[in-house]
């Protein structure tokens, strides 16, 4: 989402598909649950669902350990088509977390996986590290997940490296 008066760009074109970087709101001495309910658990996250009745948007909730706001403010600076894209990201003053969007299927979802399937997973895959790796960013990879529109995205574990 564009805040009013931010300039959103493109930086990602596949198929159609654009990633746009934009203004992600930082909520200061607010938990995430003010704005999500959460659903279940995945992993060290769990998902929530937005409390807001217009948006009714589900995203993985995670605890991020020794991060300061400028590494965050500099991930989500970094926009690729095959990297969950962060929402929005909360301190309570004690702890900080980011909120990421949902993306639906597991890859183990999906097994099992032809030759043809694989190549084209890791393509994608590659690509997004390939472009941390230009942008000299560490990012411990904690699932692999595929969009209902086919993309395979990765997700960050709770640490960032800059």
């Amino acid at each position: 989402m564009a805040r009013k008066g931010s300039q959103a760009r493109p930086t990602d074109v596949e198929d159609g598909a654009t990633t746009v970087t934009a203004g992600m709101p930082v909520y200061l001495d607010q938990h995430p649950i003010s704005h999500y309910e959460p659903m279940g658990h995945t992993g060290t996250a769990w998902i929530g669902l937005h409390r807001q009745y217009s948006s009714r948007q589900l995203a993985v909730v995670q605890t991020v350990y020794q991060t300061t706001a400028l590494d965050i403010q500099r991930f989500v600076q970094l926009a690729h088509l095959h990297i969950a894209r962060p929402i929005a990201l909360y301190s309570t003053g004690v702890e900080m977390y980011v909120a990421y969007e949902y993306i639906e299927l597991d890859l183990y979802d999906l097994l099992p996986l032809s030759e043809t399937e694989v190549a084209a997973i890791m393509s994608q895959i590659l690509d997004a590290v390939h472009y941390l790796i230009q942008n000299q960013v560490g990012f411990r990879i904690a699932t692999i997940r595929v969009s209902a529109k086919g993309y395979v995205k990765i997700a960050s574990s709770a640490r960032l490296e800059f």
